[in-house]
C-alpha cells in the first residue's frame, strides 16, 4: 500500500501536530477496544470524564449497538492465530455475524473510510480467516469490519462470497511476494 499521502500529510501539519494526533488516535483506539470487550464479555465498562475515554466510550457504544447486535455466537475475543510456520496475528473476534461464521475486527477512525480505502483490513481479515480454518477446521468465509468515527459516524463492511474468495487470494499473493524477496 502507497503510503506516500502519509509522509505528506506529516510534513504538511508538522511532526509535532502529526504525533499528537496518532498519540489521540490510538489511546481513543485501545480504550474503545478495550470497552467493546468489556461489554461481550459481560463487564462493567467505565465512562470517565476525560475527553478521550468518553469519545472511546461513545464509539465503542456505537459498535456494540449497531454492529454486535447481529453477533449470533462468539467464539472468542483477542484471538491468537497462526498458520502454521508461515504467519501469525491476533483478531478481535471470531463467532457467528447474521448466521454465518466469520472473523470480525472492529476499527476507530477520525472519518468513516470508503470501502476501497480499507484493502489492508479485508486482507487482514482473510489472512485470519485462513488461519483459523487451516488450524481449528472451520470453514470461515466472511470478514466483519465494524467501524467507528470520531464525529460517532457508524458502518459495518462484510466481506463474503467471491470477494472474499479475491482477498484470500490477494493475501497468498502477498506471502509468495514476501518469501520469494527473503
Amino acid at each position: 500500500m502507497d503510503k506516500t499521502f502519509l509522509v505528506e500529510w506529516r510534513k504538511r501539519i508538522g511532526d509535532k501536530a502529526a504525533d499528537q494526533i496518532v498519540r489521540e488516535a490510538s489511546n481513543a483506539g485501545t480504550l474503545m477496544h478495550t470497552s467493546v470487550e468489556r461489554h461481550i464479555l459481560g463487564l462493567e465498562r467505565e465512562r470517565k470524564s476525560n475527553v478521550i475515554h468518553k469519545l472511546a466510550y461513545d464509539m465503542a457504544e456505537n459498535i456494540i449497538k449497531r454492529g454486535l447486535v447481529n453477533v449470533n455466537e462468539v467464539w472468542g475475543i483477542e484471538v491468537p492465530l497462526y498458520f502454521p510456520g508461515v504467519y501469525a496475528g491476533r483478531t478481535d473476534l471470531v463467532g457467528v455475524y447474521n448466521g454465518a461464521s466469520a472473523i470480525m475486527d472492529h476499527k476507530n477512525s477520525k472519518k468513516i473510510k470508503k470501502r476501497e480505502w480499507i484493502d489492508d483490513y479485508f486482507c487482514q481479515g482473510a489472512a485470519y480467516a485462513l488461519c483459523h480454518n487451516e488450524v481449528y477446521g472451520t470453514d470461515i468465509k466472511q470478514v466483519v469490519i465494524f467501524m467507528a468515527s470520531r464525529d460517532l459516524d457508524y458502518k459495518t463492511f462484510v466481506l463474503e462470497g467471491n470477494e472474499f474468495h479475491t482477498y484470500c487470494d490477494k493475501w497468498i499473493a502477498k506471502l509468495e511476494q514476501y518469501f520469494n524477496n527473503q
